[in-house]
């Protein structure tokens, strides 16, 4: 997991291939919640001058609520209980700064009919976090390439379970750090 976190840092494209209950979803919590508040950057006068945007999608709404969400939310609780209060306002799906809208977290279903909720991801630095990604189609991974620029990441996890699409292509592939 440390590894998967350290190849987040510093690589751009970072697929991670694993069975079932293995931590997977807890090392992609971790690594969203590690790139929405390490990155972002403000000037002198405390304006945010290089935003963040995370984005955290499954095939399905369950994914994303069940599964997904309540990592993040079990590490922003943990964090308080810790006596660190992180910025922002957690909700279900959610980390919301009060009075930025260009840096925050959230988490919605990926839906291959409608490529215009991938608009709206561009930032500094933007990360798109995608588990179980091979019920993702790839027409949603290209609309998710479409944004890949500047300090972007993209984080795949899911169950070695077919070995076609874009997400088994990524274990293949020269431009991915493969766990």
């Amino acid at each position: 997991q440390q590894a998967i976190l350290d190849s987040v840092q510093h690589n751009h494209r970072t697929s991670v291939v694993s069975g079932t209950s293995r931590g997977k979803d807890f090392v992609a919590a971790c690594a969203s919640l590690c790139f929405l508040y390490l990155t972002p950057r403000w000037n002198r006068r405390g304006e945010l001058v290089e935003n963040t945007k995370v984005a955290m999608t499954a095939p399905t709404d369950r994914q994303v609520k069940n599964i997904m969400a309540p990592e993040v939310a079990r590490l922003y609780a943990r964090a308080k209980q810790r006596g660190i209060q992180l910025p922002g306002r957690l909700n279900s799906t959610d980390i919301r700064m009060d009075g930025n809208k260009e840096w925050f977290l959230t988490g919605f279903k990926a839906d291959e009919h409608n490529h215009e909720a991938w608009s709206g991801f561009h930032a500094v630095h933007t990360m798109f976090v995608v588990t179980e990604a091979t019920g993702i189609s790839d027409d949603t991974f290209d609309a998710i390439e479409g944004n890949l620029q500047n300090d972007s990441r993209i984080l795949l996890v899911f169950n070695p379970n077919t070995t076609v699409g874009y997400a088994a292509r990524s274990q293949r592939g020269e431009r991915w750090a493969k766990f």
